[in-house]
């Protein structure tokens, strides 16, 4: 229900979102041609903006219905269910080196799979990333500040507790790390190795998740993981 409603909420968002720029757009050129309105709509700073707000309230709303869920329980209770506790510094370390390390991984399965030459198509991500600029700032702060703790608080945070209450641990390990794999899995459509790196990525912060009994260092490996990808990009592109 919770990943329901995350989703449905960044689709919401990103409708309205869209709706008031091209509002804006008009209100600019009445006389803007609707084929080069679509096509102002569909360029890289409005998507990846309209993403943002979305995952921004998509959420919020999570929290919120996570509260209701937990009203009434102590919040010792409440933290120690969700994660919302103090991981060890060694829990941490562990993390930052297992999140670039895993990014490493990723990186020379694109190196071994794509064949010289051959480009995969770029989905948004990727056109941010080497576009510069404003897309290319908001992209690694979404990667990197943003995505994780959001990510981590609905997968391993509120879903991980509530099917962990109602089937038990090890079925909660499964369900979350499938449900995180599938939910990134269109990432993977123009590169299809990149859901081992995925379904990897998945287990590891599941494992660190249960190790530590906390949030804070699947956020850190899940933070330096991307920040390993978006550093490999970046260098890459060429943009300083």
């Amino acid at each position: 229900m919770l990943l329901s409603v995350y989703v449905l909420a960044q689709i919401a968002i990103a409708l309205v979102f869209g709706v008031a720029v091209g509002i804006y757009y008009l209100i600019s050129d009445p006389h803007l041609a609707p084929a080069r309105l679509a096509k102002q709509l569909q360029t890289t700073p409005v998507l990846l903006s309209a993403g943002a707000l979305g995952i921004l309230g998509g959420a919020l709303l999570v929290v919120l219905m996570t509260r209701w869920f937990y009203r009434g329980t102590p919040r010792n209770e409440a933290y120690q269910d969700l994660g919302l506790t103090r991981g060890s510094a060694q829990d941490f370390v562990i993390a930052a080196i297992l999140g670039l390390s895993l990014a490493g991984l990723y990186v020379w399965l694109a190196i071994k799979f794509v064949s010289p030459g051959h480009t995969p198509p770029m989905g948004l991500f990727g056109r941010a990333a080497t576009a510069g600029g404003f897309p290319r700032v908001l992209l690694a702060i979404l990667a990197v500040l943003i995505a994780p703790p959001i990510e981590e608080f609905l997968f391993r945070g509120a879903m991980f507790a509530g099917f962990k209450r109602s089937w038990g641990q090890s079925t909660a390990i499964l369900l979350v790390t499938v449900t995180f794999v599938l939910l990134h899995a269109p990432e993977a459509q123009a590169f299809w190795p990149a859901l081992i790196g995925i379904a990897i990525t998945a287990m590891a912060l599941a494992a660190i998740r249960i190790r530590s009994g906390s949030l804070g260092p699947p956020i850190m490996l899940h933070a330096y993981y991307n920040l390993g990808l978006v550093l490999t990009v970046f260098i890459a592109s060429g943009h300083s």
